[in-house]
């Protein structure tokens, strides 16, 4: 009797699995690469402001932080275009300057969740709502190691814009808060 019991038990989880793969959506090729790019973003914007190495505190030479502000034109192109590239530029480079002459601590982080709720891909242009789960660690101070400090997450809900920009997406519009209960 258990041994059937054993046997009805693996059929009824074998079929459950079969059935929620033959329901289940897969996402689309586009879909995969609207993600991977809002992803990168993200990530991307949460590893801009980090301690360039040879810093030493505020009035550190200013040659020592323009390879940091250099990267982030270069990292930033990588996913934003246009005005929203430029304004994403100018915001973090002011950061970092500010960062430095303050003597403030670095920051890391990626993307822990990334839900897409809603994509409408039009030939060369994407329409994205998203919900991204971020999980970063900001060190205080600039001789305080990112890596040692507490981890701490934020939801953020997106609503994005995206070009097909050399065979990629780039986000060229972006509104976002953060979700319900998500932010600080």
């Amino acid at each position: 009797m258990a041994g059937s019991r054993a046997v009805a038990l693996w059929v009824a989880a074998a079929a459950a699995i079969l059935l929620a793969s033959a329901c289940g959506q897969r996402p689309s090729p586009e879909e995969v690469a609207l993600a991977s790019g809002i992803r990168g973003a993200q990530t991307a914007e949460l590893n801009l402001e980090v301690v360039p190495s040879g810093y030493n505190g505020p009035g550190s030479s200013a040659d020592v932080i323009q390879p940091v502000l250099d990267r982030v034109q270069t990292e930033l192109a990588t996913y934003y275009v246009g005005a929203l590239l430029a304004r994403k530029v100018t915001q973090y480079q002011d950061a970092i300057r500010g960062m430095a002459k303050a003597g403030a601590g670095g920051r890391m982080g990626g993307v822990r969740a990334l839900d897409l709720k809603d994509v409408q891909v039009s030939g060369e242009t994407a329409k994205v709502r998203a919900e991204v789960t971020v999980w970063f660690k900001t060190a205080q101070v600039w001789d305080q190691s990112v890596t040692s400090r507490p981890e701490a997450t934020n939801i953020i809900d997106l609503d994005l814009h995206l070009v097909k920009d050399g065979g990629s997406w780039k986000i060229d519009q972006e509104l976002s808060q953060f979700a319900p209960g998500g932010g600080p």
